[in-house]
């Protein structure tokens, strides 16, 4: 049978012909349709390749669909809309009174190997912040932060919690640990702590690649690990013998579901440090292979890219299984000129562009290898347009939470910048990369600090 998608942004319609012996992530590639791609890995046995039985399951789901939206029922073209539809009665289970019992295996089975990831094709249940407990403006705004949270956790399905980790410093929960793809949380090893605690101020060499771009170093998970450590129980723990702060990792998912990480390469000088071992090559191809086992993955599938800034969490994030967002200056540039903004002045307005010039043409070498490698891992590239000019820029839209909300859409929560007509036009570039919805929280004064919404988090 053949179905027409409407692509992401809704703009093209694609009729796709499903072909036996074909390889499914090809197929997704035509539909340019994220929902899509994540549709498919529910009826595809592992392989990746199209069988009769496959072709059979996914057409009963398609039929699902397509009668699912009144005004557009049975007419073979496969709406957004429709896909949420399903997805939604995928995920409640209601999918199972209008499809045969070997296809709604086939799904469940598939739902219960699911293994997580920061991309928008996971559900979240419960997102973990930390309070301030000092008089500072981070401290006030944390009330408001939690309030905003807990409203739209309302909305999607999950619940807000307070570690209170009863550190000043401790907010950046982060990067103090990092989920891995089996749901285990890493933790740093006391040894591996060790290591790097006695050599941080001897960072110059890690961090010799970004070209002065930026010079703030990492090492903050050495002081709060135990912190974390705490929060969960011995058999959900990893302690690793690498060096990784979450806020340096981006667990992932490639396009045909298979777990995989990217791994800002600075990662590889502090894995170095933790484990005591020389900056040779044969010791970096010791450190990667420790890392990737740390994060319970084969190392092919764990990408180590250049970086410009102390963590990659603040310039780039998985969007749907597959995909890559990627920071964009031109486009930033071009929107802030065709904009009209009324809190900001034509000669701010300038000022800032003059400063996102700058940082486009001193990051654009790092940039560009770096999405060279996220294309060689497999990875769909998606521009979004990026503000940042330093490490404290408030205009940070790439730093945030992705998930699927209870109703089966897909949503980004990111970080609220001071101008109501910047934050509505970003919405259309998330939109046309599959993401149905955008959320904004008031982190201001955090960004001021070097961090972000999904700094501040720890999602279950």
């Amino acid at each position: 049978m053949t179905y027409s998608f409407w692509n992401n942004s809704g703009t093209e319609l694609s009729k796709i012909k499903f072909k036996k012996n074909e390889n499914w992530s090809e197929i997704a590639k035509k539909t340019n349709n994220a929902k899509f791609n994540s549709l498919w890995t529910l009826v595809d046995n592992g392989d990746g390749i199209v069988q009769k039985d496959e072709i059979k399951m996914l057409n009963k789901l398609l039929k699902v669909a397509d009668k699912s939206v009144e005004n557009t029922k049975g007419n073979k073209q496969i709406e957004n809309e429709e896909l949420i539809a399903l997805s939604k009665k995928i995920q409640d289970g209601t999918i199972k009174d209008e499809i045969d019992e070997k296809t709604f295996e086939r799904i469940s089975s598939n739902l219960t190997k699911s293994t997580w990831s920061e991309g928008v094709d996971r559900n979240i249940s419960q997102i973990n912040i930390s309070s301030v407990n000092i008089n500072n403006a981070q401290s006030r705004q944390f009330p408001v932060i939690k309030e905003e949270l807990e409203a739209i956790g309302k909305e999607v399905g999950f619940e807000v919690n307070d570690w209170k980790l009863l550190n000043s410093g401790g907010i950046w929960i982060e990067d103090y640990g990092v989920r891995r793809s089996d749901g285990k949380m890493i933790v740093i090893s006391e040894d591996a702590a060790g290591g790097v605690d006695a050599n941080r101020r001897n960072r110059e060499h890690i961090i010799q690649n970004r070209k002065n771009i930026s010079t703030i170093g990492q090492g903050s998970a050495v002081s709060y690990f135990d912190l974390v450590e705490a929060k969960f129980q011995q058999e959900d723990l990893v302690r690793s013998k690498s060096y990784l702060e979450g806020g340096n990792v981006l667990n992932t998912k490639l396009a045909d579901g298979t777990p995989a990480a990217v791994v800002g390469e600075e990662s590889i000088g502090y894995t170095l440090q933790a484990m005591g071992l020389e900056n040779n090559e044969e010791n970096v191809e010791i450190a990667k292979k420790q890392i990737a086992e740390d994060l319970g993955l084969k190392t092919e599938n764990v990408t180590f890219m250049p970086q410009y800034d102390f963590h990659i969490d603040m310039a780039y994030r998985p969007f749907h299984n597959g995909q890559m967002a990627v920071p964009d200056y031109d486009e930033g540039i071009k929107l802030l000129q065709e904009t009209n903004i009324e809190g900001m002045s034509g000669q701010a307005k300038q000022e800032l562009i003059t400063k996102m010039t700058e940082m486009r043409d001193k990051t654009a070498g790092i940039r560009l290898q770096a999405e060279e490698k996220l294309t060689e891992a497999g990875y769909e590239i998606v521009k979004i347009p990026c503000f940042a000019t330093d490490s404290q820029s408030t205009i940070n839209y790439m730093n945030g939470i992705g998930g699927t909300s209870k109703t089966g859409e897909s949503f980004y929560i990111t970080n609220k910048s001071d101008y109501p007509e910047l934050n509505e036009a970003m919405k259309k570039y998330f939109k046309n990369a599959g993401i149905d919805k955008m959320y904004f929280v008031s982190t201001s004064p955090f960004l001021s600090a070097q961090g972000g919404i999904d700094c501040l988090t720890q999602e279950e």
